[in-house]
């Protein structure tokens, strides 16, 4: 999120420590740690998307069961990952 806010494609009213603390408490977001395991996974993972964060999200998510939601449209190369994650993505995923 730091990352995306510095390239200026996230905004907030909040400071991202702010912002965390408000998600953690209000839907009881949770931060996960980037293990061993999710490295290694990243070999497994098909290379229809390059960046190397996204990549990294999506093999946390699956190795977590994690719900990962983002509007990226690369995200639905992943037809494994979106029927297990994304259900139903598809009706917003340009807005």
């Amino acid at each position: 999120m730091q990352i995306k806010i510095h390239l200026g494609k996230l905004k907030s009213d909040l400071s991202l420590p702010d912002s965390i603390r408000s998600q953690r408490q209000t839907n009881n977001i949770q931060i996960l740690p980037i293990e061993l395991e999710h490295v290694l996974e990243l070999q497994n993972l098909p290379p229809h998307h390059n960046d190397p964060f996204d990549r990294l999200l999506i093999v946390q998510a699956k190795a977590e069961g994690a719900l990962l939601v983002s509007k990226d449209k690369a995200f639905k190369k992943y037809p494994a990952f979106l029927a297990t994650c994304l259900p139903n993505a598809d009706s917003n995923r340009d807005s």
